[in-house]
Order: C-alpha cells, then structure tokens, then sequence
C-alpha cells in the first residue's frame, strides 16, 4: 500500500511539479487562406492561463518562444484530443523552415501513433522561437507541456503505469459487475455495467488511450454516444439503486424530463459538431447529479442505500465539477489530465460495488422475512383474516413442480386477469424483460407452454 501511495505521489508530482521551462505561448486565429510569410509580421495573442481559446473548433497558430534552457533537446507535448493536424515550423532568419507532421497523433517524423501529440525540438541558440500550425477538431484547447528528454521519460513511465493501474481495477470491477448481473440477474448490476463502459468509452479519449486504438476522424461520434449512454444510464442506476419511486414517487418526472433534456442536448452535439451542446449537456447532468445527491442527504433518514450514494458521488461530483469548468468551459487550466478523476472514480467503483451487493443482500432478506410471514399466516389460518388464495402457492403444492416467489406470484395472479406482459410491467413497475423472465420461470414451474394452459391449470387448481 505504501509503494501504490508512493507512485502515485511521484505521478502527481510529475504531471503538476515538472520543472520549468522558461517558455511563452501566444497565439494567431487564421483562416485556410492566410500564408506562412504573412505569419512573422502578424501581431499574436498572449495565450490564456486557462489554456482555452474558445468553445468551438477553429485554426491556429502559435508561437512558441523558449528561453535561457541549458540543454540541447526538448520534447513538446500537448495532451488534448481535440486536435486534427499540427504543422511544426521553426523561424530561420526572415522565413519559417518546415520541421515535421502530426496527423491524428501520428508523428510522420518518428513513423509513431502516440497517446497525445508529441515532437522533439533541437535547441541552437539560448532563445528559440517554433511556429505551430494547428487544426482543431473540436473545442480550441491548447495545454501545451515542455519537458526536457529526462523528465518526458519520467513523467511518460508515470503515466502509464498510472493509467495501466487504472484500466486494470476497472476491468476487475466489470467482471465483478457482470458476473453479479448474470448470477442475481438484478438489474442494477446491469444499469452500473453501461454506465462504467460508457463512462470508460470517455475517459479514454481525455487520457489518450483512445488514440491508440482508433484514429480520431472515425465516420461515427463515439466519443459523443458514449457520452449520453453515460448520462442516461447513471440516472437509471441512481433511480433503481436507491428506488426513488418507493421513497420519492415524484422524482420520476423530474428524472424523465431531464434525461430527455440530455438526450437532445447530446443528439444535438453528434449531429451538428458544435462543442456548446456537449457544454450543455455536461451542465445540465453535473447539476442533476448534484441535485439527485441532495435528495438523498434530505432523505437519507428514509432512503436506506442513500448513505452510500453520497459518500461515493461526494468525491466524483467534486472532481466532476473540477473538470467541468476546466475542460469545458475553460475557466481553470486542466492541469490534472484525468488523474483525479480516475482516483475519484476508482473510490467510486469500490463503494458502489459493495452497496450494490450489500442492497440486493437487505432486499433478499427482507423478501425472505415477507414470504415467512404470509407462511406464518397460512399456517396459523386466522380466522377473520383475508389471506389472498394465490399465496398458497408459495408453499408446497400441486400446481407446480417448485414453489413460486412473490414476484412470480403477483405475475401469476396478472397472467389470470388476461393482463399483457406491457400492462403487467405497468403494474409493478418493472421492465417488460423482468416481466418475460418472471412469465417464463412460471411456464417452467406449472410445466406449461403457454398463457391458455396456464389459466386451465389455476381453473382446475381452484376446483380441487
């Protein structure tokens, strides 16, 4: 434990304590029609210390003015996704000298696909100068890092190791998850599944990963698919988990309308390109969780798995927020790449993992403690006492081959009122699917192929 906390001190040091390189970036706004001469004599920004240049894509040039360093090479880096083409320049006397290529984070020079866009600067002179020609693919955001060759390799070996740490618990976890969703067949389990695959999908393309894997101009927006299943699905989880619809029936609506509200939001952003709507739809899902987190403080006294939930989405909601303002909006400089996040979603994934194993634990119990209480009073046969005739099956009988479950019970009692598997899903607030999986576990038990038979089976049960 000591080790892991020592490396990760050492990560964090060496993506927020590198050492400096006296260095200043200004930048160019240009259109496809501007030429390279005109470049040296054009007037450039100071680059803001938020490092982003506006919400939508566009292209840029930058200066890149390094001074007083006493080696011989430098290794640039910028750690964005957002970025289509780079054009490297170096100024030679009156006129720019063409360096080297980066498309889609290939580098033509080393004939090398990297995580981030990366080159490799010769120094001749204690003051040099390089020009960037860059196209943005998205939101203009330009985190633009300097190492020298040792504290590249440092910080690069750091950060895989981190991520490679990273990628691993999360694997663990979505076995974990699926293996839990298969054996209970809860549908929790699933709905915490998507979402982590949908929120990994994301994490991905942030901490480069993803750049290794598919070129960044694929036909379809994945990036922005996974996005919205990750939206949609955490409110899914969050409804089912702590079972608003019990404890806070209104919820419901409040949760539809703002899932729809995402889900346009989102469409919008795939199909349009523009950077706002993803802006928008990161709001509006930050301000629901937040408001879905306080829900369960105001009620924690009656939801019971609240506890939980606000322990795990205190530390994520925290560094969701961080990201927000940083990544989105860019109002503070994104200095992490992901690292926090990543730490606060592996504290996540283990919170939540027990909670939801721990709740299907109390909820089989409580099952366990109802049914033995209708036994109880089956057996006692009170008199005065109204006792529905379909519980009788939860004993032993000669309907069917087992006994039958609460759940299958009350499917039961629907399947004789001639209710569709819709209506009755309607009824108690399920799924269609549960309501199959529950029809097909009764046809099984009564030994019958279909509704009709099921009927004649009750008709003549009754009868006996």
């Amino acid at each position: 434990m000591k080790k892991i906390s020592l490396l990760l001190l050492l990560f964090y040091c060496s993506i927020s304590m590198a050492k400096k390189i006296n260095c200043q970036i200004k930048f160019l706004s240009f259109d496809n029609d501007t030429l390279k001469c005109s470049v040296l004599q054009s007037k450039f920004q100071e680059i803001p210390q938020s490092e982003s240049l506006g919400l939508k894509n566009g292209n840029y040039w930058f200066k890149v003015i390094i001074k007083s360093i006493d080696v011989n090479k430098i290794i640039v880096e910028i750690p964005t996704h957002n970025i289509e083409e780079i054009l490297i320049y170096k100024r030679k006397g009156n006129s720019l000298l063409y360096v080297n290529e980066i498309k889609n984070n290939y580098n033509l020079q080393q004939n090398k696909q990297n995580r981030f866009p990366n080159f490799s600067v010769d120094i001749e002179n204690n003051t040099t100068e390089i020009f960037l020609k860059v196209f943005f693919c998205k939101e203009a955001n330009f985190p633009l890092r300097i190492y020298t060759t040792e504290e590249y390799f440092e910080h690069t070996f750091l950060y895989n190791l981190f991520t490679g740490t990273y990628y691993g618990f999360l694997l663990a976890i979505l076995i974990c998850n699926l293996f839990f969703y298969i054996k209970f067949n809860e549908k929790v389990y699933l709905y915490y599944l998507i979402f982590l695959c949908s929120y990994t999908v994301a994490i991905l393309y942030h901490d480069g990963t993803m750049n290794l894997i598919l070129p960044i101009n694929t036909i379809i927006d994945i990036e922005g698919i996974s996005h919205l299943l990750t939206e949609i699905t955490m409110f899914l989880f969050s409804f089912t988990f702590l079972n608003f619809k019990d404890y806070v029936p209104k919820f419901k609506r409040y949760a539809i309308g703002l899932v729809t509200l995402m889900s346009l939001l989102e469409i919008s952003h795939i199909v349009t390109g523009d950077f706002i709507f993803y802006i928008m739809a990161d709001t509006v899902a930050m301000s629901s969780f937040s408001i879905t987190w306080i829900v369960c403080v105001v009620y924690m006294g009656e939801v019971k798995f609240a506890r939980f939930y606000i322990l795990g989405y205190t530390i994520l909601i925290t560094f969701g927020f961080h990201f927000l303002f940083s990544y989105d909006f860019g109002l503070i400089p994104n200095n992490g790449q992901t690292f926090f996040l990543k730490l606060a979603s592996m504290i996540d994934m283990l919170i939540f993992t027990y909670a939801i194993s721990y709740r299907l634990d109390i909820l089989n119990k409580e099952h366990k403690k109802q049914i033995s209480e209708l036994q109880l009073l089956l057996s006692k046969n009170q008199k005065g006492t109204s006792i529905d005739s379909f519980y009788i099956l939860l004993e032993e009988n000669e309907l069917s081959n087992t006994t039958l479950t609460l759940q299958e019970i009350k499917v039961l009692k629907c399947i004789h009122e001639r209710m569709t598997n819709r209506e009755i899903a309607e009824k108690l607030f399920v799924s269609t699917n549960t309501i199959k999986f529950h029809v097909s576990n009764i046809y099984k038990k009564l030994d019958v192929k279909s509704r009709n038979e099921v009927n004649e089976k009750l008709t003549e049960f009754n009868k006996n």
